[in-house]
This record gives structure tokens, sequence and C-alpha cells, in this order.
């Protein structure tokens, strides 16, 4: 209302200047509307209505839109909030004390003002803080408003957008590193064997090769047959199938020593005698079998690989300035296996590159019953991915995360790039990540912005030196500031425009009397 008020008195003053015989005038009315130039336009100002605020006044223009990804992998957009008052402000789950005090303060404040007003919280630290952690944060400190992440080139353009400044400063060893990871070729479901003279191997069954409703005796022939490995046995009716030889061992006709079944207890981590014959095995997830013989050390008979606390994951870093120029995927990869020392080999195909037949004494077979894939990491979603491109089209960059995984893994299994390297924290108001060889600390300027229903950024609260009362009370004058603003236009304005256009009236008349 006010701006359509001015517009229709300036209109007026514009006719009456135009009709003016001496410029001297025009130029005395172009001084005395230039002061109410800022009162018409659409940028805010902490003095409109004379309301005062607890934070600081701003009036450094809307804060536009962007999209990122919110705590349940959703797309979020802050236009979808554009109608209300919308508080945002910038956390890293890590931070020790600056970020829980501030989010609880908000806290306090969305619990009093209700729907009235939205809340955003936006990461500082992408790269740490993907959705799983944002859920356990906001819920942790009871905050049920949108928690985004997204790649570091989104968060830097927000951040930039809102005149935050983070800094990430790497030690002085590495500035940069760059990591791979591996999973093992570790089907969900293996068969152990324990022979005679104590000595041992495991072997694997690719679900694909499994029947419906499999059996004990089934995952035992695929995994055997997926070995080569040889194997005796014989049909008796009120036993089903009974194991007479594996791999050359026979046992004895005067059954000294026999063939024992064995099932993995995945409640105590032992094996033990599964009380049923091999037929009536049900096969499920868990299922982890093995063939003993019975006259051998069973303490010798290691656990299912999957159990296995260390070694089914490795993880390794390599600092970036280790690397040559225009490092592709394949140099980061022969550069963490020569550095871990872990074996490998590889093929070389002229139209496809470089691709890995062994790794870590993981040979793929040669019927392709599963093959080693490549894997690299997605900041936008927080997730492992399959690369869409050989392992030489790959550009590394400073903080490029590639892992290797058999066709057939569950990728959810494969730790983030942090969480493989490790993290701890540090005191005050900053953030320590150690990943392997490699840490970085994250600081940050504090600032809380307020965007009216227009999302145009009018407050600012800077640092930790304010209340929750402090914002409740700015919110409830900024709402009625804004409906004042619809409702009736400024007294002071209308009247001083209307002066000014009396005045260039009567002086118009007296010239061209």
């Amino acid at each position: 209302m006010t701006s359509q008020v001015g517009a229709y008195l300036l209109g007026l003053l514009e006719f009456q200047v135009n009709n003016m015989k001496y410029q001297t005038f025009a130029i005395l009315l172009v001084l005395l509307v230039t002061p109410l130039a800022g009162c018409l336009k659409d940028s805010p100002s902490g003095e409109i209505n004379g309301n005062e605020y607890n934070g600081t006044p701003l009036a450094s223009g809307n804060a536009g839109d962007f999209s990122l990804i919110d705590r349940d992998s959703s797309n979020f957009s802050l236009s979808s909030l554009k109608g209300d008052i919308t508080v945002v402000n910038f956390i890293f789950t890590s931070c020790p004390d600056v970020c829980p005090l501030d989010t609880s303060k908000l806290r306090t404040a969305s619990n009093e003002l209700g729907d009235d007003v939205k809340f955003v919280s936006i990461t500082m630290d992408p790269e740490f803080d993907n959705v799983a952690r944002l859920t356990e944060y906001s819920e942790t400190h009871d905050a049920d408003w949108p928690h985004l992440t997204g790649s570091p080139e989104q968060l830097e353009d927000v951040w930039s957008d809102f005149g935050i400044i983070v800094n990430k400063e790497y030690n002085e060893e590495m500035e940069h590193f760059n990591s791979l990871s591996i999973l093992h070729p570790t089907p969900i479901n293996q068969v152990s064997v324990l022979n005679p003279d104590n000595s041992s191997s495991i072997h694997f069954a690719d679900d694909s090769s499994l029947p419906s409703n499999a059996t004990g005796w089934n995952l035992t022939t695929a995994a055997f047959n997926a070995s080569n490995i040889l194997h005796n046995y014989t049909i008796n009716e009120p036993w089903s199938h009974e194991m007479t030889g594996i791999d050359g061992f026979d046992y004895p006709s005067d059954l000294s020593w026999w063939w024992k079944l064995l099932v993995w207890n995945t409640s105590n981590s032992s094996w033990e005698d599964p009380q049923v014959e091999i037929d009536s095995i049900e096969i499920n997830s868990s299922t982890q079998i093995a063939w003993a013989a019975n006259n051998s050390n069973f303490s010798l008979l290691s656990p299912p690989l999957n159990f296995r606390e260390e070694g089914y994951v490795k993880s390794h870093s390599v600092a970036f300035e280790t690397l040559p120029n225009n490092a592709s995927g394949w140099n980061l990869t022969t550069a963490v296996f020569d550095d871990a020392n872990i074996s490998y080999n590889f093929t070389y195909h002229e139209q496809w590159g470089h691709g890995s037949s062994m790794i870590d004494d993981r040979q793929s077979p040669s019927d392709y019953s599963w093959w080693w894939k490549l894997y690299s990491w997605n900041y936008t979603d927080a997730a492992w991915e399959e690369a869409m491109i050989g392992i030489d089209g790959v550009e590394v960059g400073n903080a490029t995360h590639l892992a290797w995984a058999a066709n057939y893994s569950d990728v959810s299994l494969i730790p983030s790039p942090v969480d493989a390297m490790g993290h701890e924290d540090m005191d005050n108001e900053s953030m320590d990540h150690t990943h392997g060889e490699t840490n970085y600390t994250i600081t940050h300027n504090a600032v809380i912005y307020v965007l009216d229903e227009e999302h145009d950024k009018r407050l600012a609260y800077i640092g930790s030196d304010w209340s929750s009362e402090d914002l409740i009370e700015d919110a409830r004058t900024l709402q009625s500031e804004t409906v004042g603003e619809e409702s009736v236009p400024a007294p002071g304005l209308v009247l001083t425009l209307v002066a000014g256009l009396v005045a260039v009236i009567i002086t118009n008349r007296r010239l061209t009397e």
C-alpha cells in the first residue's frame, strides 16, 4: 500500500515538474524527492515504522534460493518457505559448544513461536555431515526442522550468499587427502572346511547360484563347485546327504574319523553342532556352515570372513601432493596399494583401460561369477555410487574417494571416507577431523539470520551473545511490521510527499501568472 501511494504522488510531482518554466525548480524538486526515494524502495530498513530490534538490522538484499539435501535424503529448497518468516543458522555436528548452544536457543524459540516462524540449519562441514549424522544431531537436540547438507560446491555458494566464512585448515604435512577403500568379496553365505591335518579353507557361494528355499546341501555344493572342490557323498534315506570326501580327504571305512557338520552361532560367535541334518538346514542371510574332520582341532576353524572385526574392509589415504599431475583413478589406486602393501593384479583393455583382477589376494574367478567393481563417493547424497566411467577416466582432485568391491557386495558396508579414516573433536569453537595421516580444522564466523516473508535478510545475531527471548520478540515485531505495511501507509511518508506536492503546485502557479 505504501509503495502504491508513493508511486501515485511521485507521478503527480513528475507532471508538475514537466510543466515548470524554470529548471531551477526542477533541480529543487529532485533534491526534495531524493531523500525520500530510499523510503519507497523495497529493500528492508531497520528504521521502517520506527521498530527497534534486539538483533542487528540488515539491508543486504534478498536471500535468494538454494536446493540442498535434508536429513531424510529429500531435496529441500529455501523457496518452499517463502511467505513465512524464516530463521537460518549454520552448524556442524561435531562442534562441541557454540552450535549445540545456538541450537538449544533456537529450539526454545521454535517451541514458543510454533508454525508462525520456520527454522533451517545448514552444515558447514559437508564432507563429514551426511544425512545420518544430521539426523542424529537433530534428534539429540530435539531440533525438529530441516538440517541440510550437499556437495562442498553447493554449500560454498550458500555460505557466500549469507556471508558465512568457513576455513578448513590442513596440517603442515599434507594439505589434502584422497582415499581408497576395499570391501573384500565376502558373500553373505560361505562354507568353511577343516581337514584331518588341520589345514583349512573357505569357499563362497554367490546368492544367484542358490535356489529359492536353499538348504545347507545346496550351499555346500554351490560353494564347492565355485571353487572347483571335488567332494563325494552318499544319500541315506533316513538322514539325507552324507559327506564322505572333500578335496581328496575321504573318511576311512573303519570310521576312525568322519566329516562333521557345524554351523556358526552368531549369538555367541562360535561353531556348534546344528542338531539337524544338512538337508534340513534352511539358508538365510546369516547362515554359515563348516565341514570339519571330527578328529581335527576345531579351535583352528576360522570364523566366517564377514564376521571378522578386522580385514573385511580396508581403507587407506594418500596425500594429494604425492600424486602426479592430472592424476587418474588408476594413479590413486596404485599409489594406495603400493603405500599400504596391498597385493594386486590388473588387466588392460585398449578401449576400457585398466581393471582390477586381484586385490589383497582376492582373485576374481575366470568364469566371471563375480568381479571387482569401482565405486566413488557422492558428496551430495553422502553415499557410494557405481562409477559410470573406467578407472582411467576418473579425474582425481584434492578430495577424491574411491572404493573397490565385489560386484555383488552390499555397498552400505563400505564406510564413508571420514569414518574410514577416523575423526576426533577439538575444544573451543573449532573442530578437528583426523583422517589417518591427514587432519583438518574448521573455523567459522557465527551468524544467525532472520528473513522476512519475502526472504529479505532483515536481522542478524552475531556470535552467541543473544537469547531465545530476543529472537522471539524480534520475530513477533517483524510479523506485526509486515502486517502493518500491508494495511496502512506510513503517515510521515505520505505527509512529506503531499507537502512537497503542494509546494510545487503553488510555485508553478506563481511562475505562470
